[in-house]
């Protein structure tokens, strides 16, 4: 099934899509704050498709909750469903200037450092990393502007990449290696605790609680979060997953309450890439990432898929699969995956390697693209720049498979065996 595309006409530098709001970095020096939500609903579709369009653009949570029931083993019904996407796809979709306007929030000064290398949303905050640093504001609309002008500064190392989960920021830091950033400290989520006995006291002389904190010391280049685990990726070395296990915390009787569930996420060791894949056959691999429950690593053409289930404590990490790139001999610039599949940018294009396992190619070179693997609404979105427009490109067959079954693409959260707690789990 063809993707359905949205083009949002403008010149771009990055984006971000967060609880109805589309965060646009120009590459002027502002932010363009767009309600999606509003956006979708004025698009000119036929009245039939709007069920279809707002499942695509809007909420991809609702397929996947249906698809839950088991009502998609009625034919006619996803006969239905399959066709008005394919009309979907067929309509081209691009917004006016009118529409652009309509639909600001607010246009203001960038006062992150730009141009970055990196952002993300977590907890109703902003965080862009860059080569002078780590940075977050506030973009909770109560603040004048969508995102606060008061931008603070975490770390003054320069970072290529940010990922955020379990209060805390995963931050790859080039030659510096793979570190960690506890949230807890600056006002995040604060449910998450951190243990001691880390890898951090024997990577760095700094004291166990400083802020960031080393997990490895190796290149790295970009970060994904499996799970409670961080994997950090090299263009120049092997990768490496940074392993924790979850625990159940020490609650304090007094702040308890059913919403708010003490854990501990408490280090196990460091896993080189080569020990993740060693039941594959040579030669080795270029490049490896991963998510969830995916680790992936490219080789001769290939992508071996390797699944992440800490919670086996007999199997935590298995072969799954080959995958074919159908590319030999251009090298990867950067790669993720994704809830609908595997996306790969090479020299020449972006290549999505659909988890039904269709392939598309995607020719141009993006000035910058996104996945959202960790959202609810959005996770099956993909978010190119080009130099004159952003394209939003959104899949929607993902939700018929069998989420225990794929081998491209995370499993979505229906299909994850939710019967073994994460409780004392640790990888041996």
């Amino acid at each position: 099934m063809s993707p359905l595309k949205l083009t949002i006409p403008g010149h771009y530098w990055d984006t971000q899509i967060y609880q109805g709001r589309l965060y646009l970095f120009d590459r002027e020096g502002g932010i363009l704050t767009l309600d999606w939500d509003r956006l979708i609903e004025v698009l000119p579709v036929d009245n039939a498709l709007k069920l279809a369009l707002v499942c695509a653009l809007k909420r991809s949570d609702y397929l996947y909750r249906v698809a839950a029931t088991g009502i998609f083993h009625d034919e006619e019904f996803k006969t239905i469903m399959n066709s008005r996407f394919a009309a979907l796809a067929e309509t081209p979709l691009v917004l006016e200037e009118e529409q652009i306007k309509e639909a600001s929030l607010g246009q203001q000064e960038n006062r992150f450092p730009f141009p970055h290398a990196d952002s993300t949303v977590y907890y109703r905050r902003l965080y862009v990393s860059a080569q002078s640093g780590v940075f977050s504001a506030n973009c909770n609309g109560q603040t004048k502007y969508p995102i606060s002008t008061r931008v603070e500064r975490l770390w003054d190392g320069p970072v290529l990449a940010l990922g955020a989960s379990y209060n805390s920021l995963s931050l790859a830091a080039g030659e510096a290696g793979l570190w960690e950033y506890d949230l807890s400290s600056t006002g995040g989520a604060g449910l998450w605790e951190y243990d001691t006995n880390s890898p951090f006291t024997r990577l760095s002389e700094s004291a166990p609680e400083a802020n960031p904190r080393p997990l490895a010391e190796q290149h790295c280049s970009e970060c994904q979060w499996a799970f409670h685990s961080v994997y950090g990726s090299s263009l120049t070395g092997p990768g490496v997953l940074a392993a924790y296990y979850r625990t159940r915390g020490e609650s304090d009787e007094e702040s308890y309450t059913p919403r708010k569930k003490s854990y501990r996420r408490e280090f196990d060791r460091l896993i080189p890439e080569k020990e993740i894949f060693s039941d594959f056959e040579e030669p080795a691999g270029v490049y490896s990432w991963a998510a969830q429950d995916k680790i992936c690593q490219a080789a001769n053409g290939s992508i071996r898929v390797a699944k992440y289930q800490p919670w086996d404590q007999e199997e935590p990490i298995k072969r799954l699969g080959l995958l074919s790139l159908e590319r030999h001999g251009e090298a990867i610039v950067s790669a993720k995956v994704a809830l609908f599949g595997t996306v790969v940018e090479l020299d020449s294009s972006l290549v999505v390697i659909s988890s039904d396992g269709e392939i598309l190619s995607i020719a141009g070179e993006p000035v910058s693209w996104r996945v959202f693997p960790r959202s609810r609404h959005y996770e099956n979105h993909l978010h190119i720049i080009y130099d004159d427009r952003l394209e939003v490109l959104s899949f929607n067959h993902d939700y018929l498979l069998d989420q225990r079954e794929k081998v491209s693409g995370i499993s979505g959260w229906f299909g994850r065996n939710n019967k073994k707690s994460f409780d004392s789990l640790r990888l041996h």
